[in-house]
């Protein structure tokens, strides 16, 4: 699954480590050595920094810079997996070679 992080920029959720603010000195320490290194990856398209996702891939750490807050990109990530687990919980149990016979009911 992949969550907009803003402007149609999207990140996939299963890598995500962390989103946080990105005010505080460890978070700008991350940020200034991964711009420094190549890891920093900005999506905000000249926007103020809002968050700051950490995501891993490829056996090292990205940073995302996203135009978006934190509470917003994660409030996102909660509904899609309601509404994933909602439609799993839903659909039927589909058996292939198996054909559903009569009604469901056990009463006669």
């Amino acid at each position: 699954m992949f969550v907009d992080v803003g402007f149609n920029n999207f990140v996939e959720v299963e890598k995500i480590i962390t989103i946080s603010r990105p005010d505080s000195s460890p978070i700008k320490r991350l940020m200034k050595e991964a711009k420094d290194s190549g890891r920093f990856i900005d999506l905000t398209q000249g926007k103020k920094t809002r968050s700051v996702i950490v995501t891993s891939s490829l056996n090292q750490t990205l940073l995302v810079g996203a135009a978006v807050q934190a509470t917003t990109i994660v409030t996102r990530i909660k509904k899609m997996r309601d509404e994933h687990t909602a439609r799993i919980i839903a659909a039927p149990l589909m058996v292939p070679g198996l054909e559903v016979i009569g009604g469901g009911s056990s009463e006669e």
